[in-house]
C-alpha cells in the first residue's frame, strides 16, 4: 500500500490479510505467533493502515506455502488447500495448549469476545458511540480496557461487517463537542 495506491487496492489488502486468517483458523494472536509479526501490525494490516511490504508479503506467503507476490496479485485466488499446509499444522500440534491462537476456543474470558457478544448485544450500538462512552460500559461491566485495545477489536469488527463505523467531532464529557473527527461505532 504505497502511496498513489487507490482505496479499492488498499482495501483488497486488508480482505486478502483477512481472507488468510480467516482460512488459518486462527485469532490474531494466534495469527500473528505464526507468522513472527507483531499482533499491534497484524491490526493494522487488517484495518488498512498499515502497508503490506513485500518483505511481509513473502513471510505470509511462505507459512502458507504460496508466493508473497501472488498475496499481493489481486487476480489470484487463495487456494482452499490452505488449511491442510504442513507448517499450519505443525503451529497446531506445537501450540494446541495456547488456546488464545485458535478461532475453536473462544471463550468468554477473551477480549475480543467479550465486546463481540456484550457490547454488540446491547443497545449501547444501536446509535454512533464514542471509544470514551464505549471503554465506560466495559469498566461498568468489570472490564477495563485501553482506547487503544478497543479501538483495534472495534475496526476488526468493521472489517468482519460485524459493526459500522464513520467520522464525527469528538465529543467531549460535558456535552460539548471538540474540533478533531473521530471514528464512532455503531450496528
Amino acid at each position: 500500500m504505497k502511496k498513489g495506491e487507490s482505496k479499492e487496492y488498499k482495501d483488497f489488502i486488508s480482505s486478502r490479510v483477512s481472507d488468510l486468517l480467516e482460512h488459518s483458523g486462527l485469532e490474531i494472536e494466534g495469527f500473528s505467533e505464526y507468522l513472527h509479526i507483531s499482533t499491534s501490525h497484524m491490526y493494522a494490516l487488517l484495518n488498512g493502515t498499515r502497508e503490506l511490504t513485500e518483505e511481509i508479503a513473502n513471510r505470509i506467503g511462505s507459512a502458507f506455502n504460496i508466493t508473497g507476490a501472488n498475496i499481493l496479485r489481486a487476480n489470484y485466488r487463495i487456494p482452499k488447500k490452505l488449511e491442510k499446509s504442513k507448517e499450519l499444522n505443525n503451529f497446531y500440534d506445537k501450540n494446541k495448549s495456547v488456546k488464545s491462537y485458535f478461532r475453536n476456543t473462544r471463550l468468554e474470558r477473551k477480549d475480543s469476545y467479550f465486546i463481540e457478544s456484550e457490547i454488540r448485544n446491547s443497545n449501547l450500538l444501536d446509535q454512533p458511540t464514542y471509544i470514551w462512552e464505549l471503554k465506560e460500559y466495559c469498566e461498568s461491566k468489570g472490564r477495563k480496557y485501553s482506547s487503544k485495545q478497543l479501538s483495534q477489536i472495534l475496526n476488526y469488527m468493521v472489517i468482519r461487517k460485524i459493526l459500522k463505523k464513520r467520522k464525527k467531532p469528538l465529543k467531549l464529557r460535558d456535552g460539548e463537542y471538540g474540533n478533531r473527527m473521530v471514528d464512532v461505532f455503531y450496528k
